[in-house]
């Protein structure tokens, strides 16, 4: 946890001098391996090797650009060889475009510590069984493989695993019944609310309206709780299970947007720290997932990928199940 930025180190005279310095290339401070040399807002941030860090020795690249563009446009530069990788962890590889990426010998998946899940507006849809329902309404197989097409790893749990978890399809009808599901306005969050309306609609008889919005929007609707529906996901901080169970601890917190609470799988996940056996501490806290999952405040789909491009020559480029990117060790052969 001490290794996440939230606890870097940061100057404490120019903090106080100025609080907005992080804003700012010249008044920018850092201590990695870089250090901020150009920052045009919209265009381009350039670091430069830091003649001042501890182990400059072994940092191999002298500069690093990145650059501000629309996906269209890093893929041609990639392409063009005007790039040297393109993708995430800083931007996504839309899926109209992976068909044919994925064929690119410099195409990688790398894991991504997150999953993609169906948020319920619990204090909307009360119906316990209906919620457990839309668990077995949908199939995240083909949504992973023939739809999003990323590697992505279809799973009715929330915390991730290194393989596909599936559930049997259901048939049931609620054709009395008409649902809106809210999303973020992008091309995988519309293809994946598509897919999920399909099948509601053939295992379910259930209408699922959709209701695309923007990002600010859609945070604006979870945290009123005026939705029913809405296509979420969670990224950990953090390499531990906690960090996604936390999430839904308390039902006023700024992250559960659920209208969920249950006393069992608090008093679970507060027994949880206090437990230094590591195999007892995973068997509670899988026994507060189970409790989170039965209750189905939300519906898993599937765990997060990571989808790039580079450059073979460019080596020891490292990137981590939680998005973070390091350049310290890389170079081109």
């Amino acid at each position: 946890l001490l290794t996440q930025p939230a606890f870097f180190a940061v100057n404490k005279n120019v903090d106080q001098k100025n609080d907005a310095w992080a804003l700012d290339k010249n008044s920018f401070v850092s201590n990695g391996a870089f250090k901020l040399s150009e920052w045009k807002k919209n265009d381009i941030i350039e670091a430069e090797k830091s003649d001042f860090y501890w182990d400059k020795d072994k940092v191999k690249l002298e500069k690093i650009s990145m650059l501000i563009l629309t996906n269209e446009v890093e893929l041609n530069m990639f392409e063009l060889g005007e790039l040297d990788i393109a993708g995430s962890p800083f931007s996504t590889i839309t899926v109209d475009s992976l068909e044919k990426v994925k064929k690119d010998k410099n195409f990688h998946i790398k894991p991504y510590f997150g999953t993609s899940f169906l948020r319920v507006n619990t204090q909307k849809i009360k119906d316990l069984n209906f919620r457990k329902d839309l668990n077995f309404s949908f199939d995240r197989e083909k949504i992973t493989e023939h739809i999003l097409q990323g590697g992505q790893l279809s799973s009715s749990r929330l915390i991730p695993v290194e393989k596909n978890i599936n559930v049997p399809i259901i048939k049931k009808d609620y054709s009395q019944r008409e649902i809106t599901l809210t999303y973020v306005n992008n091309d995988r969050t519309h293809i994946l609310a598509q897919a999920l309306q399909r099948d509601l609609k053939n295992n379910l008889n259930l209408d699922l309206k959709l209701l695309a919005v923007e990002r600010k929007i859609y945070y604006e609707k979870l945290s009123k709780l005026d939705y029913e529906l809405a296509i979420s996901s969670w990224i950990a901080d953090f390499d531990d299970p906690i960090d996604f169970l936390n999430v839904f601890k308390y039902k006023d917190s700024s992250t559960n947007n659920t209208g969920w609470e249950n006393e069992e799988y608090i008093n679970l996940l507060e027994k949880s720290e206090e437990i230094l056996d590591l195999k007892k501490r995973d068997k509670i806290l899988k026994e507060a997932e189970d409790i989170l999952l039965t209750e189905a405040p939300i519906v898993p789909i599937y765990h997060l990928t990571q989808n790039f491009l580079k450059k073979e020559n460019l080596e020891d480029v490292f990137i981590y199940p939680s998005g973070f990117i390091d350049f310290k060790y890389a170079y081109f052969e």
